[in-house]
């Protein structure tokens, strides 16, 4: 499943020689690497977290060509001129409407492309995103690609005049239809990017070349995301690619975002023991947190080993977020220095399914919602938290911090009145009623 090849010619032969020595390699002008994102950092990002800063959202996107023809090098003949034409296709899944945008049209490259080269360019004419729908759509911007190779232009003797007025004849084009007869060059010179706003952050492209594990139990994983807005959201689920192959039978991992990496206990946002599932090839499956975790700024996804089996996520090969990728092992988090690509692994924004819909004063130190079937909010910097039942009998519960309040959880509800015990700034004492 590691073994992953791109086949871009299959030439078959009966033993004999077909092609003459000068047509040993391709007059071919082509795409070397995928387009890069649209967006900055990332392939696809929340709505209403792009339109908070458009302009410092957006990336210019670039790829690499090449050119297959032996002898077009710096030290004979030359390269070969080429030029590009690029657009945008932007689809909205609430409208159904797709528009149709020309960014530049035959925009020469500078250089000649010569043989074997890797040469970078870029797409500097941008689509205008200022007055699509903000409210809640999701958008598809299609980035598209088109070398103008002069690649399939026939081979043909062109007469012609030099300086001293004496008639030359010159080769003009160099695809002979008699020895590439039935094979078109133009099939790899255009391609196309798809880059999302909806409400997610990905790093990749949705599709896996390769997959990446942590080794050994207990083994800590933690993938950063840096928001692309100074409000702070929600996150209501993860969505996580696990590709059949691997160890494939039932593993339990512990799911987790963290708020930094600390190496303390309170940067835990979430944590919850989930049994993995895989799936279908490039099918995520989504994990819904209820409550919604609150974050801000700079996040963490990631998972702890609950046990030695070999449990490999989606790695795309063709963007690299390696950097984003932090390991913990002994207590101590260490970024990624080896695995190229980026993990198949997307928080979700949104509105919790169990969401408090009404306004809470932080500087009030009551607990709310209550009543609650179990589960309560106290001010962000309590600390030192008991809950009592009406007997003096201590309850277990179990705490999560956010950035706006700490969550308190019971961790086997049942109806009736407790007393909550915490500390912020004095002691309060505060009664909880927990219904069904």
């Amino acid at each position: 499943p590691y073994d992953t090849w791109n086949i871009d010619y299959v030439y078959v032969s009966n033993g004999k020689p077909q092609y003459p020595e000068v047509y040993e390699d391709f007059p071919d002008r082509t795409i070397r690497s995928p387009l890069t994102s649209l967006f900055t950092d990332y392939k696809s990002i929340p709505l209403k977290h792009f339109f908070s800063n458009i302009a410092g959202n957006m990336n210019q996107p670039s790829l690499k060509l090449t050119n297959q023809r032996k002898d077009q090098t710096l030290a004979s003949k030359g390269g070969q001129p080429v030029n590009f034409s690029s657009s945008a296709t932007i689809s909205s899944k609430k409208t159904g409407v797709s528009t149709y945008v020309q960014l530049n049209k035959k925009r020469n490259i500078n250089n000649p492309l010569y043989f074997n080269d890797d040469l970078l360019v870029s797409i500097d004419t941008l689509p205008d995103l200022t007055n699509y729908n903000r409210g809640g759509d999701t958008l598809t911007v299609q980035m598209n690609f088109l070398l103008n190779s002069g690649d399939n232009e026939k081979k043909i003797k062109e007469p012609k005049i030099d300086s001293n007025g004496k008639p030359i004849i010159v080769d003009k084009g160099d695809y002979d239809t008699i020895v590439y007869k039935g094979i078109s060059f133009t099939k790899n010179d255009t391609i196309s990017s798809k880059n999302i706003l909806s409400n997610y952050y990905s790093y990749d492209d949705g599709s896996a070349e390769y997959g990446a594990r942590i080794s050994g139990q207990g083994t800590q994983l933690a993938y950063e995301f840096n928001m692309k807005t100074t409000s702070p959201d929600t996150i209501v689920a993860i969505d996580l690619y696990f590709p059949r192959f691997g160890d494939e039978t039932s593993q339990t991992i512990q799911l987790h975002i963290l708020g930094g990496l600390t190496g303390n206990q309170s940067d835990y946002l979430f944590q919850k023991q989930i049994t993995i599932q895989r799936n279908q090839r490039n099918k995520f499956w989504r994990v819904t947190i209820d409550r919604g975790i609150v974050v801000k700024e700079k996040f963490y996804v990631g998972w702890q080993s609950l046990s030695s089996a070999v449990i490999p996520i989606g790695l795309d090969k063709n963007t690299d977020s390696g950097s984003k990728m932090f390991v913990n092992t002994a207590g101590t988090w260490e970024q990624n220095l080896l695995i190229k690509g980026s993990l198949m692994i997307r928080p979700i924004f949104g509105t919790p399914l169990n969401s408090i819909t009404s306004v809470v004063d932080n500087s009030v130190n009551k607990p709310f919602p209550n009543p609650t079937t179990g589960t309560f909010f106290l001010p962000k910097n309590a600390s030192s938290i008991y809950v009592y039942d009406l007997t003096g009998r201590e309850i277990s519960h179990e705490i999560n911090a956010d950035y706006e309040h700490t969550n308190v959880t019971l961790t086997n509800p049942a109806s009736g009145l407790y007393i909550v015990r915490y500390f912020n700034q004095t002691w309060h004492a505060e009664k909880i009623i927990v219904k069904p």
